[in-house]
């Protein structure tokens, strides 16, 4: 659950927020609908946590995993795309690499094995094993070919890298997924593609969807409803800034 409070946020003499109060809850996909300019990323950017507001405050359920989609295609050309996915997962990424570091320090103390051991069960209690072929998994479904996938991100085409940064995202199941123009930097002409590609990737496991979902995605195809509802079925919730709006009058 994610809970706005009172929310204010000014830039000098200019007011983009004031007062607002919304209760984002589970098991629901909610989107952010307004002109160019008017703030959308920005208040995606609060609920995040990547800005901070100017009054009021914003809470995230306890125990909670926030997810965002990020737009600097560039951020991570020094990393394995492999990596770039698995860093979805903030603690999981830390964990490796302190492992990686304790196993090459030297001398090795008593107290780095005690600290090695307790990285040890919680890389594992976070499937820390599995990282490499679930991350392998999401690429794929998301139509990076295997071949892209050790590569460093500087050397595959950005349509590939929006890709990526999308399977960063969905990465390790997080509870809360904040999606900002997810198929905004695709390749002309291929948005749909890039979102048909993660409907069926993030809902094809989804044995029970509600009746009016599937009459949505027998007449308007998912390409044009999975960027809106892609976590509505599950117990996860996604908050998207809307670019192309399409709301069923009854989930409105």
């Amino acid at each position: 659950m994610i809970t706005v409070n009172n929310v204010s946020l000014r830039f000098g003499k200019r007011t983009l927020f004031e007062g607002v109060n919304l209760k984002f809850t589970p098991g629901n996909c909610y989107g952010i609908i307004g002109a160019n300019g008017a703030g959308k990323s920005t208040f995606l950017k609060l609920l995040s946590g990547e800005i901070e507001t100017t009054s009021g405050e914003i809470n995230i359920g306890k125990d909670e995993r926030i997810s965002v989609l990020k737009q600097d295609h560039n951020l991570y050309n020094d990393y394995r795309v492999i990596d770039t996915v698995i860093m979805g997962n903030k603690r999981l990424y830390e964990i490796i690499e302190e492992k990686n570091f304790l196993y090459t320090k030297e001398p090795f103390t008593d107290k780095d094995g005690i600290k090695l051991g307790e990285l040890e069960s919680e890389f594992a209690f976070l499937n820390g094993w599995q990282a490499e072929s679930d991350a392998a998994i999401l690429l794929s479904g998301l139509g990076v070919d295997i071949q892209l996938h050790e590569l460093t991100m500087k050397e595959i085409p950005t349509k590939e890298k929006v890709k990526v940064l999308l399977a960063q995202a969905l990465f390790g199941n997080p509870d809360v997924l904040l999606l900002d123009e997810p198929a905004a930097e695709a390749e002309e002409g291929k948005a749909e593609g890039v979102i048909e590609r993660l409907y069926y990737h993030y809902l094809k496991h989804v044995s029970e969807l509600p009746p009016e979902f599937t009459k949505y995605i027998d007449e308007d195809g998912p390409d044009r409803i999975a960027a809106d509802y892609i976590a509505c079925m599950t117990d996860r919730y996604a908050v998207r800034d809307y670019t192309r709006l399409f709301v069923p009058a009854d989930w409105a």
